[in-house]
């Protein structure tokens, strides 16, 4: 059986400090249930996309532009990611925050899916991060992004179409 540790973002002060969006603690069950295992399937195992670090001129590509340059920074993996689960109606949405990378203030982006499977009378809620070495985690934190992310994911997901 996979095991699939969890991973602690801590994101939540950032999120506060940075005004990024609206922040608090999640609770979880401790299974993992099978849908998480075939979403694992379909966005991590078998995905060829490779994180590569933003450059001077970044901007947030397409789900087309991420696999022909067979890879993308935070942003660009978790549109991608997004998509993906969004077509199979999933609902999802795009999670970001500000950390500390090599002494200096950096925006990161990562997808958090509901499975779909009611426990308690609540969804349960995981987190897709391509860019960590966990991949698929419960999610730790419940958000809210600013309305201007929509406007920037719409443009993002329209230069597929």
């Amino acid at each position: 059986m996979r095991r699939i540790t969890s991973l602690l973002i801590g994101c939540t002060l950032a999120l506060s400090l940075f005004s990024l969006g609206r922040a608090a603690e999640l609770t979880y069950p401790k299974e993992i249930p099978p849908v998480v295992y075939d979403i694992y399937d379909l966005v991590i195992r078998d995905n060829p996309l490779k994180f590569i670090p933003d450059d001077p001129n970044d901007y947030w590509q397409s789900p087309a532009e991420t696999e022909a340059r067979g890879g993308g920074d935070s942003e660009d993996l978790a549109i991608w990611v997004y998509k993906k689960l969004y077509d199979l109606k999933y609902q999802v949405r795009l999670m970001t925050c500000r950390i500390q990378v090599w002494g200096r203030d950096d925006f990161h982006m990562w997808v958090r899916f509901n499975t779909h499977e009611t426990l308690g009378g609540a969804f349960e809620v995981w987190d897709i991060d391509l860019t960590t070495r966990e991949k698929i985690f419960p999610g730790r934190i419940a958000y809210v992004p600013p309305p201007e992310y929509e406007a920037k994911l719409k443009e993002a997901l329209d230069r597929d179409k």
